[in-house]
């Protein structure tokens, strides 16, 4: 018989999640003595150069002011759809998105994010439709160009759109309908993972229903209407890969209300060349972790608390961005770590308050706030 490791390791967290659950113990984070403010702050500054050498952070920020929206909003819904070299697609894309069933007044604001190749000469025939505002950039990346959309919105509700996608012709209908009855901040619905020639892969539902709990709702902001007050002080970061990240860290926690409805509405097409792929060969995957400290920082700004539930919620992504930057050396690795350490210091002081019942992302905590390398590489790659 062959002993497979990873498996025992799942079957002994499984034990050990409930026992502790049944005999409900109280565990209590101890944590090491602490430098002086002072020195942590010098250290810290130290390790962030080291770690930039490997991939400098992007010098933007999530939280902003925009300029002032008109009170009266001509349309219910504005569809921002970046179009960077989707040549192939974006007719497919645009022709989903005009072609709705609804009695709902939308617009559809199409950024052209300096598109190399023929993406827009294959929609000429289209951009000149009275639902479509057009506007042109120099290539900034799809957070860039999905600002400038929001920039430019005269609607209560938005939703993204990337233009290698596209919808059922009642996605405005279904997601407005229930928006509006719901009184809901956002509305997602179900979607189809898609080749790229258009064979469905696999088709994924959620639970109907208002969602009780914000970190549990899908991360991507696609596939989804959202309430353009929401963004009033919230921006894509510009020059980071996972950008998406704004959602569960920034948007979902300044709702009142999330509806899911149980129907794929959106077709998302895999990208055998999208970050996914290339974060797994690249430093500059390190922006998975770059990306973390932009939310913390922007949560402190928006005034955002980090109660037990965002912890369990950032140590996941946590573990998420260990896996992501799996090829990166290990002066790197390290580095990140360090890093990693220093975020929750800084920003989760009270965390050994909290009584996590998840057994691995507990010890995950006590592993950062005691500086244990070891252990945290170990949790990361078994959790």
């Amino acid at each position: 018989m062959i002993f497979n490791r990873k498996l025992w390791n799942k079957i002994l967290l499984k034990s050990i999640n409930t026992i502790n659950l049944k005999n409900r113990l109280v565990r209590v984070i101890q944590i090491k003595k602490c430098k002086t403010d002072e020195e942590d702050h010098h250290l810290f500054d130290e390790y962030l150069k080291k770690l930039n050498k490997y991939s400098p952070k992007p010098d933007s920020s999530c939280v902003c002011k925009r300029k002032e929206w008109n009170t009266k909003k001509e349309y219910i819904l504005a569809i921002i759809v970046p179009v960077y070299n989707v040549e192939k697609y974006i007719e497919e894309c645009l022709a989903s998105l005009l072609n709705q069933k609804t009695v709902y007044k939308y617009q559809i604001i199409l950024v052209n994010d300096g598109t190399k190749d023929n993406s827009i000469v294959n929609i000429q025939h289209m951009i000149h439709n009275d639902k479509i505002v057009y506007i042109e950039q120099k290539n900034k990346g799809l957070s860039a160009a999905r600002n400038t959309g929001l920039n430019n919105i005269n609607a209560e509700y938005v939703s993204f759109v990337d233009s290698d996608d596209y919808v059922a012709d009642n996605f405005v209908q279904k997601l407005l309908d229930s928006a509006i009855q719901n009184k809901a901040d956002i509305v997602q619905g179900g979607f189809y993972n898609v080749s790229y020639k258009n064979k469905i892969i696999k088709t994924n539902i959620f639970k109907e229903g208002v969602t009780k709990n914000i970190y549990g709702v899908s991360g991507y902001a696609w596939g989804k209407v959202i309430k353009t007050t929401l963004f009033e002080q919230v921006k894509f970061p510009e020059g980071y890969w996972f950008e998406d990240s704004i959602m569960s860290n920034l948007i979902y926690p300044m709702t009142k209300r999330i509806v899911i409805i149980p129907e794929a509405i959106y077709f998302y097409r895999r990208n055998r060349k999208g970050i996914s792929k290339k974060s797994a060969r690249s430093n500059k995957s390190i922006d998975s972790t770059w990306i973390l400290g932009e939310m913390l920082s922007s949560r402190e700004k928006l005034n955002l608390v980090n109660d037990e539930k965002y912890i369990n919620l950032f140590l996941q992504q946590l573990i998420i961005s260990y896996r992501r930057e799996v090829n990166i050396s290990k002066t790197a690795k390290k580095l990140v770590f360090i890093y990693s350490h220093m975020l929750v210091r800084e920003y989760f002081k009270n965390s050994q308050q909290f009584e996590l019942q998840d057994l691995c992302k507990h010890k995950l905590l006590l592993a950062l706030l005691n500086n244990d390398f070891k252990a945290y590489k170990k949790l990361c790659t078994i959790a």
